[in-house]
């Protein structure tokens, strides 16, 4: 991991095995809510696939409560 040098937030993830790096991700522009920090962009590189790149940008966050069904097994899918 490296991270920024004054507030020590991760800019990159390295995920290692003895053959070397298998992803690679890049972090970029944080945020907060309520006291929660979270990171607004994700680069993730497969050091397994050639050009293989995934992009996760994290537009709005916000706190609302989910109904029991979000948590009912035999409702996944519906």
């Amino acid at each position: 991991m490296t991270a920024e040098g004054s507030s020590l937030r991760p800019r990159e993830l390295r995920l290692l095995a003895p053959t070397g790096v298998l992803f690679r991700a890049l972090l970029t522009g944080y945020a907060e809510l309520d006291g929660d920090l979270y990171v607004r962009n994700q680069a993730v590189e497969n050091a397994l696939v050639e050009g293989n790149r995934t992009v996760l940008s994290i537009i709005a966050v916000s706190l609302a409560p989910l109904p029991d069904e979000a948590f009912d097994p035999l409702r996944l899918g519906k």
